[in-house]
């Protein structure tokens, strides 16, 4: 998923945080090579900026961006999915988790305060709860529209509570998510200190 708005970013550098190099790779190349390197080529790139992302992929233009929750875009989606997210730096390990993980209905990725991946199996579950959530969103009855309120839904969680029950798989490796260019220039200076 690659079609944020990219505010917390701030287009840091004149280019899209997906496009960031650490050791020489942007984020979304990592991402799609360990991909292709567990067997995975079927997945398709959303984006609003096509020309930009082709070199990695088929993109295809993310059709709502209301909200937050749009990125987790159904028209592409035919049968059990697996959205990652594009800010996010992924070990092998972690690709490798999220591949081999068997998921009964829907499975969240991350550590206690970030989702870096989410697996579907039941689409009709999912969307249901993402749904809601955007609805309840859009008449100002949530205060976001992010992953962690469709993991609060699905486990009718309170949203102002933070409680990590199944349908999670804590990946705890050196796995990160780059928000905000402070972000970035830490990774740069941990990576200059090996």
């Amino acid at each position: 998923m690659c079609a944020g708005k990219g505010t917390r970013w701030n287009n840091y550098l004149g280019i899209p945080k997906h496009l960031i190099e650490i050791n020489g790779e942007t984020l979304l190349g990592r991402t799609t090579r360990l991909l292709k390197e567990n067997g995975i080529t079927d997945y398709i790139i959303t984006t609003h900026e096509p020309a930009l992302y082709s070199p990695y992929g088929t993109c295809v233009p993310q059709k709502y961006n209301d909200c937050e929750i749009d990125r987790f875009d159904e028209e592409y989606v035919k049968g059990p999915v697996c959205y990652l997210y594009g800010d996010v730096y992924y070990t092998e390990e972690a690709i490798k988790t999220i591949i081999n993980t068997p998921v009964q209905d829907v499975m969240f990725f991350g550590h206690y305060m970030e989702i870096f991946a989410i697996k579907i199996k039941d689409l009709g579950l999912f969307f249901s709860h993402k749904k809601r959530v955007k609805t309840l969103y859009m008449r100002n009855r949530l205060n976001r529209c992010i992953g962690w309120e469709v993991y609060r839904s699905i486990h009718n969680i309170p949203w102002d509570q933070h409680i990590i029950t199944n349908r999670y798989t804590y990946i705890l490796d050196g796995t990160d998510d780059i928000d905000y260019p402070y972000e970035y220039e830490d990774w740069k200076k941990r990576l200059e200190k090996k």
